[in-house]
């Protein structure tokens, strides 16, 4: 009676714990697990049981979390605490039912678990728990039992000789002789299953365990056998003996089971499991008592737990484990405990309902679905997304230029692409608008030729943005009908190695953020694509630490050329993967309600666009790119401008020409597009120029541009006699020194001689062509003057 309360009292902590990772309520736990032992010892039918129940003040139960130090620590009701917990139960002074004077004895049992909570979001707004629990003393046997010794030799030891000796027609001859199993019961105080030895006979199985004896099975007993062996070379085997009704008096109270059903496993190349094949199932066809062996394909639902324990208990003896995983094998459910742990430690946001089963991993509801989560059906029209993503700098706009050349024979591609002209990094508003718009030109279409037809977009985000800011904007589009037809196929990023660390081995902002796992299927690397390039083989060693599945593929200023990468950036499933949807999930917890907020980087580049009306000079405006590297400051690199592009007409052309620099690379694409510049309302052509950098001042750089246009004549000072170099003199005096003298002088030949006797070595009348050449020349100044004051009275800002 006592192992029967036993068995009643670990019921009811195992109830009571489910009951509070449910509830978060340690008075609800509490009046579950009482009420339970309750309503289960009235049906033993001994009257003393049940008055002593009958005062709930004898069933003590306690419901306590710890702290790493072991001690108490509050449980308030309603709020998750992550801590190990506690729950006990105990009955003390249990009266005799033969003799109620007399005390039988008092029975504890306790439980030790920890408990993982996440919130879930219903499609109807309100929000759910979902919980697992991990039973840490679950791999210690609930139940023992110990012999009594006589003469120095336990019983039990005498009867293992026996049945090893056992020699008649009544059992028939021995099959199995001792070998090891594990033998046990659904119910929970047989878990984990008990090592025992097994003897078969030809008419008779006996169960031998240490703590409890013998059990002695035939064909009075047994009912039915049922043999469990999927045909896996490392799976463990089942053999289920089904045990009359009538006979289960003659078990063991801790084997007795509703479904009477007795488990024995078998190891997989152990004595037992060849013997089992090779000798007992032959010699049972041929003549046994025994009731035949049926082989079943499927476990009964409540023994699937405890064959995963069996299976994770032998193969930890089977290969090298960690510490971890030996001290582990024997607990239930570990490994779905240990992902439904890792999703509810990663924040306390809720998921949504529909995520939750790939979130935590559950393969049983995973199996239903395909290799892919919530993709559209074939028999609905799509509009299928592919995002290419990069900083500036990264070649993004020439992969997709390449893309669209490639495809044009297969399908229609229709390009968004934010307005370069446009100083904002990202207006969903206009992306959301750009797809509704897309989705009629799209539906009507389709009513027209095929309503099964797929529209393809390619999606090229602002340098500066995250993709996850971009890939919300299109899952949360505020139209449902738009939002049940976009589905995002891929998602790739272009890097460019030479121009991915804006400072020694800091990164760019947001280039490891466009690369996080989940979020990326590919990443393209558009320059030092050559074979053993050191500045590749670093970058994609730290892409590798922050993404360790994403692919990489190599293609020089994003002109994509093979077959199997443009397929894997336009594939149309690829970020609906079941890995990369749980890595979303885990990464950014509630990303696709709204809630996670991205945390601001130390460096913030900015976006500064620059518009104007008038053509810049070519020259001035190469020579002023090639020195902005010169002027780089370091951290916090105030000033630096790392990407320039725009759209500009230099005054040598009619023509609109796009301009686009890298900084770091002194990488310069000056392309004309052969069409004039856009126009404003009075009639000036409008241009504009865009820089990316940190904290951009405007005004410097509006001065930085004008200095790249045609610029204003300064005038000229009228020169002196004091402004003359003596190499000017001298030239002068080269230039004149054969001109007629005055009267009175001479030239020997080296010298200038007047008749007084005077001799010099410049002419006589030097000072008078000083003068000549003074006069010229302030005339030109003059003239030149005149034609700046004309310039300036002319003259219109680049800006106004």
């Amino acid at each position: 009676m006592l192992v029967q309360v036993y068995g009643i009292m670990i019921d009811a902590v195992i109830q009571a714990i489910q009951v509070y990772v449910k509830t978060l309520s340690s008075h609800l736990a509490r009046a579950a697990a009482v009420d339970m032992v309750c309503e289960e010892c009235q049906k033993l039918g001994s009257p003393m049981i049940q008055k002593y129940i009958q005062r709930r003040s004898n069933i003590v139960f306690t419901l306590e979390a710890h702290d790493n130090s072991g001690q108490s620590c509050p449980l308030p009701d309603g709020e998750h605490v992550l801590r190990v917990k506690t729950a006990s139960i105990s009955l003390t002074d249990i009266p005799s039912y033969r003799n109620p004077a007399k005390i039988l004895g008092s029975l504890v049992y306790s439980d030790v678990f920890i408990d993982s909570v996440i919130k879930v979001q219903k499609e109807d707004g309100t929000i759910a728990r979902d919980y697992e629990v991990l039973n840490l003393t679950g791999q210690i046997p609930k139940y023992l039992a110990w012999s009594v010794r006589d003469k120095g030799k336990d019983q039990v030891t005498i009867l293992e000789e026996n049945l090893k000796n056992i020699k008649n027609d009544v059992y028939g001859p021995v099959l199995i002789s001792g070998e090891s199993v594990h033998i046990g019961s659904h119910r929970n105080i047989c878990q984990p299953p008990l090592e025992a030895s097994l003897f078969m006979y030809q008419h008779k199985i006996a169960l031998f365990c240490p703590q409890t004896g013998a059990v002695l099975l035939d064909n009075s007993i047994i009912k039915s056998l049922q043999f469990f062996d999927d045909d896996n070379s490392r799976s463990v085997a089942i053999l289920l003996i089904e045990i009359k009704i009538t006979m289960k008096s003659t078990l063991p109270s801790y084997l007795v089971s509703n479904d009477n059903l007795i488990l024995v496993s078998f190891n997989p190349k152990s004595k037992a499991y060849k013997h089992m094949y090779s000798v007992v199932l032959p010699e049972w066809r041929k003549e046994s008592e025994l009731p035949g062996v049926i082989k079943i394909q499927e476990l009964p639902d409540c023994f699937t737990q405890i064959h995963e324990v069996l299976q994770n208990i032998y193969s930890n003896t089977t290969k090298t484990v960690t510490g971890f995983r030996k001290a582990t094998a024997s607990l239930q459910n570990i490994d779905r405990f240990l992902y439904h742990f890792s999703a509810g430690s990663a924040g306390n946001v809720p998921f949504e309902e529909k995520y939750l089963s790939l979130v935590v991993n559950r393969e049983a509801e995973l199996a239903e679905s395909s290799g892919t989560f919530e993709v559209l059906s074939s028999e609905t029209d799509q509009i299928i997304i592919n995002i290419i993503a990069g900083i500036d700098g990264s070649h993004k706009e020439n992969l997709c230029n390449t893309l669209v050349k490639i495809t044009k024979d297969r399908f229609s591609m229709t390009v968004l692409q934010q307005d370069l002209s446009q100083a904002t990094p990202f207006i969903p508003q206009q992306l959301n608008q750009s797809l509704k718009s897309l989705s009629l030109t799209h539906r009507n279409r389709s009513s027209m030729t095929d309503p099964k037809h797929k529209s393809r977009v390619l999606l090229v985000t602002p340098g500066s943005m995250d993709v996850y800011d971009v890939i919300l904007a299109i899952k949360n589009h505020p139209d449902l009908q738009v939002r049940q037809k976009l589905s995002i196929g891929a998602v790739t990023v272009c890097i460019d190695p030479m121009h991915s660390f804006i400072n020694h081995r800091m990164t760019f902002p947001v280039l490891l953020n466009q690369c996080a796992q989940g979020w990326v299927n590919s990443i393209l690397f558009t320059s030092s694509t050559s074979i053993n390039n050191s500045a590749l083989d670093d970058l994609q060693k730290l892409i590798r630490s922050v993404n360790s599945d994403v692919s990489f593929f190599l293609a020089d200023k994003g002109e994509i050329t093979r077959s199997m990468d443009i397929d894997a950036v336009l594939s149309e499933t690829a970020f609906m993967e079941k890995s990369k949807v749980r890595a979303r999930h885990l990464l950014y917890p509630g990303w696709s309600l709204g809630l996670q907020k991205n945390h601001p980087p130390s460096v913030i580049l900015q976006k500064c666009v620059l518009k104007f009306k008038r053509p810049l000079e070519r020259q001035l405006l190469i020579n002023k790119l090639r020195e902005l590297k010169s002027s780089f400051k370091p951290y916090p690199f105030e000033g630096n401008v790392y990407f320039v592009d725009g759209q500009v007409q230099f005054g040598d052309s009619s023509q609109t020409t796009e301009v686009k620099y890298a900084t770091l690379t002194d990488s310069l694409s000056i392309v004309s597009n052969g069409h004039v510049g856009l126009q404003n309302g009075d009639g000036h052509h409008q241009f504009f120029m865009s820089f990316t950098g940190c904290n951009l001042q405007e005004k410097a750089l509006k001065d930085w541009l004008r200095a790249c246009a045609k610029q204003i004549p300064q005038k000229k000072k009228l020169i002196e006699k004091k402004d003359l170099k003596k190499e000017e003199i001298k030239k002068i005096h080269s230039e004149h020194h054969l001109d007629p003298l005055p009267e009175g002088w001479f030239y020997n030949g080296t010298r200038f001689v007047s008749f007084d006797g005077e001799k010099q070595e410049i002419h006589p009348c030097l000072e008078d062509f000083i003068q000549q050449y003074i006069n010229n020349k302030n005339k030109e100044v003059e003239k030149f003057n005149a034609k700046a004051d004309m310039e300036a009275r002319m003259f219109v800002d680049l800006f106004s």
